[in-house]
């Protein structure tokens, strides 16, 4: 479900990050930015390093951190402490993130859904009744914010699975979407 603040370019949505504040129309954390911001790079340079963003989205997500200081700095440590400092590399995979979730949107919008979850759903039902074994696809806002979420629960000290562990999991988990779809 997507909330608005009182922020014009800050939303929160419970399927992207846990309810994270996040840039809206994008899944770009404030806390992204305002880490840049923290490195010493001026907020008119930070569309460098985070391009599909504009210079009022940054303004904002800094309005925003100063209005909500001791919110986001819990975000930032929380980040911080269970992957490290925030690198280069990682920016890109927001910006990616960020691209490939507008692709999606604009591809929903070009078939006629309403959201994306529904253009998802949709491809999920097609491929499985095709029997193909790309399950890319699969991966919603949703279930992504629950992988996160328990990912998150598994860096506190929860327990570990191995790789086969994990591929058991999915293989049972695409079965049991192949009986339901069947049905």
């Amino acid at each position: 479900m997507t909330t608005t603040t009182e922020h014009p370019y800050v939303g929160r949505d419970d399927s992207i990050l846990g309810g994270e504040p996040i840039i809206r129309g994008t899944r770009t954390p404030v806390r992204a930015i305002v880490e840049v911001w923290w490195m010493g790079v001026a907020p008119e340079d930070i569309t460098t390093h985070l391009g599909h963003l504009t210079l009022a989205q940054i303004f904002d997500a800094l309005s925003y951190f100063a209005d909500h200081q001791d919110e986001i700095s819990l975000f930032v440590d929380l980040n911080r402490s269970s992957a490290g400092a925030k690198s280069a590399p990682a920016m890109q995979q927001i910006q990616i993130a960020d691209e490939l979730f507008k692709d999606a949107q604009r591809q929903a919008a070009k078939a006629g859904f309403a959201n994306v979850n529904d253009y998802i759903a949709e491809l999920m039902r097609n491929n499985l009744k095709q029997g193909e074994r790309n399950e890319d696809h699969l991966f919603t806002p949703e279930r992504l914010a629950h992988l996160d979420r328990v990912a998150s629960d598994l860096r506190n000290g929860g327990k570990s699975f191995t790789l086969s562990e994990v591929k058991e999991h999915f293989e049972q988990k695409r079965n049991s979407w192949l009986q339901n779809d069947a049905s």
